[in-house]
């Protein structure tokens, strides 16, 4: 003989009041939002029409084989399939928003329920990006690649190292480059992980420059320059470089991202657009340091 029990008898008969472990009540048929649009206070979702899902939820330490817990109004979740242990954090999804539990409306109904994990409640609901992958080009534009898991100087790479110069070196001990250390490369990009490497499984460390960089703007030899020089910081209404721009990050986004953009586009360049974008970056590095922005 079955007994039907109430999911009220069942969280008391798991010791559990916050989410139900049974197969027949785990899944729900519910609304959901992006959790940016979700205000935990109202429990109301704003600015988007909820997506109606049949829902259950792997718990924190599981890995897809359950015990899966039911929803419940407010639990953050992984908008999509996460393979591997549910660590509970956002960069679990891989980063990007996450999505949350608005309403709960019964049983599930669409025929074609998800399972997804459930996030802890303290996770913001944009996971940050963590960098460990450097797209890297060499100074003289023959080659390049891929460099995963890798430390610059003892660190993970940011953004701000667009445009860094590094050896390519095996791993040393303390840190110290080894005397074999070979081809100069320019970092250009990142592929990017919601999971950091528990260690890295590369070492490099940064140069000046590529070689032949360091010598200055020759400015005699770009027949535009002064009016370049002149007009590229133009305060004019609604640029970059207007005072009354209301963006607090403006110039300094304009200038940085200018300064990557032309230090990236230098190795792959002729002789005389070299020395144009070597002019760029040294007015893109005066402006910086007239707008105290930390390129």
């Amino acid at each position: 003989m079955k007994i039907r029990i109430t999911e009220e008898q069942l969280s008391s008969l798991t010791g559990n009041n916050n989410h139900l472990l049974t197969e027949q009540w785990v899944m729900k048929n519910v609304d959901t939002c992006y959790c940016n649009n979700w205000d935990p206070t109202t429990q109301v979702c704003s600015n988007q029409s909820p997506t109606v899902l049949d829902l259950s939820l792997e718990q924190v330490g599981g890995s897809g084989l359950g015990p899966m817990v039911s929803p419940q109004v407010g639990d953050k979740f992984c908008p999509q399939f996460t393979s591997g242990t549910n660590t509970g954090l956002a960069a679990n999804c891989g980063g990007g928003s996450t999505a949350v539990v608005s309403a709960v409306n019964g049983p599930p109904i669409l025929g074609s329920g998800m399972n997804r994990y459930l996030l802890l409640p303290t996770e913001p609901c944009e996971a940050p990006v963590i960098y460990t992958d450097i797209i890297a080009t060499e100074c003289d534009g023959t080659g390049g690649g891929l460099f995963p898991c890798m430390h610059l100087d003892g660190n993970w790479a940011t953004t701000s190292n667009i445009g860094d110069v590094f050896m390519k070196s095996p791993p040393w001990s303390g840190g110290i480059p080894p005397s074999n250390s070979k081809t100069p490369y320019i970092i250009t990009g990142f592929g990017s992980s919601g999971t950091q490497c528990t260690t890295p499984t590369s070492f490099v460390h940064t140069i000046n420059g590529c070689p032949g960089t360091q010598a200055p703007c020759n400015s005699g030899a770009w027949s535009n320059y002064s009016n370049w020089v002149t007009n590229w910081p133009d305060p004019a209404p609604l640029t970059p470089f207007d005072p009354n721009n209301p963006n607090p990050l403006q110039p300094c986004n304009h200038i940085c991202q200018r300064i990557i953009h032309w230090t990236t586009n230098w190795v792959t360049s002729g002789p005389y657009q070299q020395n144009v974008l070597a002019c760029k970056i040294d007015e893109g590095n005066n402006q910086a340091n007239i707008h105290g922005c930390t390129c």
